[in-house]
């Protein structure tokens, strides 16, 4: 939504990457119990909205799997939401840049006129689109028709909303069929679709299936989650990117979605050694308390203010007890930390030899022992 308060959302969704936003918490105040969150970092969320969108991010998605929304209470998710489309619209006016898209998650269980209730209540934070779970509108055992007809319903409580799909993981994982893309897309209400099928040959069934409907003018995205089937979904039609990974090293999925024809006018890829210190600023955002799927996370890593890794990535190693008791998403995301960690020496030395003295200790971070702010 336009900072002056114009409702500008509407038109077709850019192909690019939105990368699945980590909620970034404060540390427990003087008097709060050791290791108890104290809400959201916001400082640090301003921080990483703007990384993402410097790296060439054309949206953001916050509320998501990534920023532990069911953790989350409805105060924080609507906060984190309009947090989120309120600094993307600061960063655009400040470079006369097109407004970045946001879309967040607004279904999360219970009756469907509750479900629509909140739909409409992230609609009001100014989001471009509101991302309906598809494990939310039906059981596991029912079957297209049903999810269909509940999905019906909830476009019939929020008129004039403009809404997302999203295949999450939980609270199971319902992976829509091709006919229910098409259901989408002909309804002229979904502009958005975080696709996890990550198999090759679904994607491309479902990407045949929405042939017909964008023929006919309807402005449905779909945005892979998966980076292993990344460079499939994009030559058989994909529109972009929407993953763990680009949490972390947001820039490379922007050069893949942005060049993956090749060519001779497609720039080399940028090399992950110049964006280390960036990708390890990050990658603190999951220490403790800075997420509350992991409370034990700060005995572990140690103490230490701000939104910092310091000696966080080296410790990545000293928390393997821990490491098995991550949600999946978060294991993928604290070996991103590990290989940087495995490739600091290279990059360090790399530097050097161009920068000379000075070079190694800019790639291990800089001074203050090689802490980096985000």
């Amino acid at each position: 939504m336009a900072a002056e308060g114009k409702d500008d959302r509407g038109g077709e969704f850019p192909n690019g990457v939105f990368p699945t936003m980590v909620t970034p918490f404060r540390r427990a105040e003087a008097g709060e119990e050791k290791g108890e969150e104290s809400g959201i970092d916001f400082a640090a969320l301003k921080a990483t909205t703007r990384w993402y969108l410097d790296a060439g991010c054309v949206g953001l998605f916050p509320v998501c799997q990534s920023s532990e929304m069911f953790l989350l209470s409805s105060e924080e998710r609507i906060a984190m939401a309009k947090f989120v489309v309120d600094e993307a619209a600061k960063w655009a006016a400040a470079r006369g840049a097109p407004r970045p898209r946001v879309v967040a998650c607004g279904t999360f269980g219970g009756p469907l006129e509750e479900q629509a209730a909140f739909v409409r209540t992230i609609w009001d934070t100014g989001v471009d689109a509101v991302v309906v779970i598809a494990a939310c509108l039906a059981t596991a055992d029912e079957g297209p028709d049903k999810w269909e007809a509940a999905c019906a319903e909830l476009m019939r409580l929020t008129p004039g909303v403009t809404l997302g799909l999203y295949e999450c993981p939980e609270p199971y994982h319902r992976v829509l069929t091709p006919g229910n893309l098409v259901f989408l897309a002909s309804s002229g209400r979904f502009a958005f679709h975080k696709d996890t099928s990550r198999v090759d040959a679904l994607i491309t069934a479902k990407l045949d299936a929405l042939a017909a409907p964008r023929a006919a003018g309807s402005k449905f995205k779909f945005y892979n989650g998966n980076v292993t089937t990344l460079l499939h979904s994009l030559r058989v039609g994909g529109d972009g990117f929407s993953g763990v990974s680009a949490n972390f090293y947001p820039w490379l999925h922007v050069w893949m979605v942005a060049h993956w024809r090749g060519g001779a006018a497609a720039p080399p890829a940028p090399a992950p050694a110049l964006r280390l210190a960036e990708t390890r600023s990050v990658a603190a955002l999951l220490r403790a308390p800075r997420s509350r799927q992991v409370r034990s996370w700060g005995a572990v890593s140690g103490g230490g203010g701000g939104a910092t890794l310091g000696g966080g990535v080296a410790r990545v190693a000293a928390a393997a007890s821990l490491h098995a008791t991550l949600r999946p998403a978060t294991r993928r995301m604290l070996s991103v930390a590990s290989l940087a960690r495995q490739s600091a020496s290279a990059a360090a030395a790399a530097a050097g030899r161009r920068l000379g003295g000075g070079g190694a200790a800019a790639a291990r971070g800089g001074a203050g022992g090689g802490r980096t702010a985000l």
